[in-house]
């Protein structure tokens, strides 16, 4: 019997530590034992294509390949009370995936990251004024999105001023007004998988600063103003573009225009006129030049350049526009703050059946001193814009079909952070696209239809060189 109880003790003895330990831990949600849980982290990738492939990234890490649309997790998983960050490290080609949800605290395992990908219909390319000319490129999707902008290009030319795409997306063309240079036009071929800049050598060299650039609708043609090494006089050059490479041959000399200054050159939606905008010394006057387009590009000045006063006001033309109907001109006048004492003023001009300018007067956009040199009209819309990166204002008005009459959009001007300088709109013209000269970073704005309104901002930031101002903007199309 003294045996029996023994065993009997022993036994329950063995039982009781067996619940005792069983209490005390063996699931992987408590902490009770001092082991800190951990929990999954995944969502949803939707949009991406057949045999396309995003690379993901959690708290930039644990790289997941996803070649489908589903869901997916990452195989490590987070500990609770612990960070997540999901990103897209390698965006799939002709496409461009964002996150949402991607970022938070794990409390539990995460299913909603959304991953939404979207084919890529275009590309913007933002400029450095300084450094080494770099030029970055983001990619934009249907939505009107800008996607991950990559590491820039070094043009190596300093002083970007102007910036144009061929209107099928293969080259992008930048200007210079660096002073002593020899390479103030410069070409690069565009990859349509990763907007990729690769240098055109058939690029004829120009000791004169190039300002102004505009490409022929035809994609033919790639028209240059500026002026001359001496800044005694402005000019107009046409190039003929190789449609392969990317070329350019000049053709015929360089036409002389009014002026010392050449500021700008603007062609119409149709491409039968080309106009530039100069000033001369003293900025009393300014001279707006009108051009016929020859079949083979060539320019045929029209008349005589049109002096510009403005009852004895200085006037400092900076940029010159057409509107979507290739009915109104437009150039801006900005006063710097450098004691010139210029007119901030947009003048407007109605473009006759033969190709001459009559005056419709100005529209006054601010006092004192600003930087305005860079006016922008929507493709498709009665709408301009112009960008002041002193005060941060992005003026915006509606074009008056009838009369070619500035009416400001809204009470008050569109204010961001930043100093914006440029804006490119894209060929939908429901999306715009600002530099900032401050923050290194592009704002997307979408563009009210029926107001002009912007509205919407969404802010990207770009890589390093940080600190070095963004200049000029502009949208081409993915072949």
């Amino acid at each position: 019997m003294g045996w029996g109880m023994s065993l009997f003790k022993n036994t329950a003895i063995i039982f009781s530590t067996t619940l005792l330990l069983i209490g005390c831990g063996g699931g992987s949600g408590g902490s009770s034992n001092g082991v800190t849980p951990s929990y999954t982290i995944g969502g949803t990738v939707s949009g991406l294509s057949s045999s396309k492939t995003v690379v993901l990234q959690n708290n930039a890490g644990d790289n997941l390949t996803v070649s489908a649309n589903g869901s997916f997790t990452f195989a490590t998983s987070v500990a609770s009370g612990a960070a997540y960050a999901v990103t897209v490290l390698t965006q799939p080609s002709g496409m461009t995936c964002t996150v949402s949800n991607g970022t938070g605290t794990a409390s539990s395992n995460v299913s909603n990251v959304g991953v939404s990908c979207q084919p890529v219909v275009a590309f913007v390319f933002a400029s450095i004024f300084g450094g080494n000319g770099e030029v970055y490129s983001a990619p934009i999707d249907s939505n009107g999105a800008l996607g991950q902008a990559g590491l820039p290009t070094s043009t190596g030319t300093t002083t970007l001023y102007t910036s144009v795409a061929s209107p099928n997306g293969k080259f992008l063309y930048l200007s210079s007004i660096a002073d002593g240079a020899l390479d103030h036009l410069r070409g690069f071929a565009i990859d349509s998988n990763n907007a990729a800049l690769t240098a055109i050598n058939a690029i004829p060299n120009s000791a004169d600063p190039v300002y102004g650039l505009a490409i022929h609708p035809s994609g033919n043609y790639l028209y240059a103003s500026g002026s001359t090494s001496n800044y005694s006089n402005d000019f107009v050059q046409a190039y003929q573009v190789n449609n392969q490479t990317g070329g350019l041959t000049p053709i015929g000399q360089q036409l002389p225009g009014a002026g010392q200054y050449n500021r700008a050159v603007a062609i119409t939606p149709s491409g039968n006129l080309v106009f530039t905008i100069a000033e001369v010394d003293g900025l009393t006057t300014a001279y707006i030049t009108s051009y016929g387009v020859g079949n083979d590009g060539a320019l045929t000045r029209i008349g005589q350049p049109l002096a510009v006063t403005d009852g004895g006001t200085h006037i400092c033309p900076n940029d010159v526009v057409v509107d979507s109907t290739g009915s109104y001109a437009y150039f801006v006048s900005y006063d710097a703050g450098n004691g010139w004492f210029c007119n901030n003023a947009i003048y407007g001009f109605r473009i006759n059946a033969d190709g001459s300018l009559s005056a419709i007067g100005s529209t006054q956009f601010a006092s004192g001193g600003t930087d305005s040199s860079k006016l922008t009209a929507s493709p498709t819309a009665g709408f301009i814009y112009l960008p002041d990166s002193l005060s941060g204002n992005i003026y915006a008005f509606r074009i008056n079909a009838a009369t070619g009459a500035l009416t400001p959009v809204g009470s008050q001007p569109t204010n961001v952070l930043g100093g914006p300088v440029d804006v490119a709109i894209d060929a939908t013209g429901r999306h715009a696209y600002v530099s900032t000269n401050d923050s290194n970073s592009i704002i997307t704005f979408s563009i009210d239809q029926t107001t002009g309104a912007l509205t919407n901002p969404r802010t990207t930031s770009l890589p390093p060189p940080a600190g070095v101002g963004l200049y000029a903007i502009t949208v081409a199309p993915k072949q």
